[in-house]
């Protein structure tokens, strides 16, 4: 390996002296290896020269090279023939066949083929190895992984490298174990690289953060983007929300679920479920801090439902209205429109289109930064909070949905001094009434809301 030559991006033609986690890496015979990786840092090249090496060494050794787009699947198989024809070595008599942006093929019967990622990657093709470059990226990476899989069950070899982007794609999964088993792994950060801090430095005991080239180029990137390309940081590549520190204190062990007070003050959002989503209610009381005076929001009621039908949900949301008076929403979107229509009580539909959506995590954001919400422990939201960010498409949202929901509607409903309305236009209780009179004016509300349903 170290006589092979292969193209450097800034250096041109270079001879191969492996760094030390490039050699660890070609050291690792697992059948399963993940590599986190910050970018320019030579595993792409290094995966070349190894599956280049192990197609010219084994008869009818077939490799298949997934990545992102075309022009990364051209630029590997680039690799793989400037090593072969700067003279890499090679059993006597071995030559090409066949050779376009594609595939290379060898008179052994070993061949490597790079393509970018589709729907129909890797489908009906049997391969020896597979190597999924920037695996956290491709739209189509699931479907890839699943076609794929069955490589290793005949004994072959699956390498799976990617930098991040956020914690809602397959290369997160499976680098923090939530899907497969068995992977060996590499981190590989941008300081381990000698690019980029060099040898000299590291022996000066000059940090990292000190170095010339940090110094030098860490200004030009935002964090999310610096995050994802050299920092190895899955949660702030994919512009995390939230932060966990704030998450965590949302929780405390000492709280449980509560039943409603007379005269407390709720507000109740209900995330609709649709196919296999779940359905999630959230109930907030507004309350004051007895020893700051500061308004708090907890979360005193909460319920998640897989797979209930619309009816159903529709009697749990009147449950709820009967027990916590006050302001009940339903994202009106779809199918909220007919729950609502199913219940008993007066429930608000409540628009969730993207415009409305981002206005409620907003509100929720707000909540959670400045340590207004706080609640009992539930796993379901925490897991949800810890891992939402705006591009949200694929993932679980149902619980933060819920909680958005009410955290918009407990700020305007305090900034209008209302928490609840009667259909026929907003009834004020001023935030600065009595319990009692709250209470008094509460039912009466309620009572003409109820009249108003027979």
């Amino acid at each position: 390996m170290r006589r092979c030559k292969i193209g450097h991006p800034v250096k041109g033609l270079i001879t191969i002296d492996p760094y030390e986690y490039q050699a660890k890496f070609l050291q690792d015979v697992s059948l399963l290896r993940l590599i986190l990786k910050s970018r320019q840092t030579g595993i792409s090249q290094i995966s070349a020269l190894e599956a280049l090496h192990d197609a010219l060494y084994n008869t009818r050794y077939v490799v298949l090279f997934v990545s992102k787009d075309k022009d990364a699947a051209v630029n590997l198989l680039a690799y793989v023939k400037t090593a072969f024809d700067e003279g890499c070595p090679r059993p006597d008599g071995l030559k090409v066949t066949k050779y376009n942006e594609g595939e290379i093929r060898f008179n052994n019967g070993s061949k490597i083929k790079s393509v970018a990622a589709t729907k129909n990657t890797g489908r009906s093709f049997a391969a020896s190895a597979v190597y999924m470059d920037e695996a956290a990226f491709p739209q189509w990476a699931e479907r890839i992984y699943q076609a794929i899989k069955p490589t290793v069950s005949t004994g072959g070899k699956i390498t799976i490298l990617s930098t991040p982007d956020g914690r809602c794609n397959l290369f997160y999964l499976l680098w923090e174990g939530g899907i497969g088993t068995g992977y060996s792994r590499h981190q590989i950060h941008w300081s381990s690289c000698p690019s980029y801090y060099k040898p000299e430095e590291r022996a000066a005991g000059i940090p990292p953060e000190e170095c010339v080239w940090y110094k030098a180029n860490r200004p030009d990137y935002t964090e999310q983007v610096w995050a994802s390309e050299y920092d190895c940081d899955f949660v702030q590549s994919g512009l995390p929300v939230f932060k966990d520190s704030d998450v965590e204190l949302v929780f405390k062990s000492e709280l449980d679920f509560e039943e409603a007070l007379p005269g407390g003050e709720y507000y109740t959002f209900w995330d609709i479920g649709r196919h296999r989503d779940a359905t999630v209610g959230t109930t907030y009381r507004v309350l004051r801090d007895p020893v700051t005076g500061n308004l708090r929001k907890r979360i005193v009621f909460w319920e998640r439902f897989e797979g209930l039908p619309y009816p159903k949900i529709a009697e749990a949301i009147d449950r709820r209205a009967k027990a916590y008076p006050g302001k009940h929403a339903v994202e009106s979107n779809s199918i909220g429109d007919p729950v609502i229509s199913m219940c008993n009580e007066y429930i608000e539909g409540q628009n969730t289109g993207s415009k409305s959506k981002n206005d409620m995590i907003t509100a929720l954001i707000f909540d959670i930064e400045n340590h207004v919400l706080e609640s009992p422990l539930i796993r379901q939201l925490r897991s949800e909070l810890m891992a939402y960010q705006w591009d949200d498409r694929k993932l679980v949202q149902d619980c933060v949905i819920s909680a958005a929901g009410a955290s918009i509607n407990s700020s305007a409903g305090r900034r209008a001094g209302i928490i609840v309305s009667d259909g026929r236009g907003a009834s004020p209780l001023a935030t600065t009434s009595t319990p009692q009179d709250r209470a008094a004016a509460l039912k009466a509300m309620l009572g003409k809301a109820r009249e108003g349903q027979k």
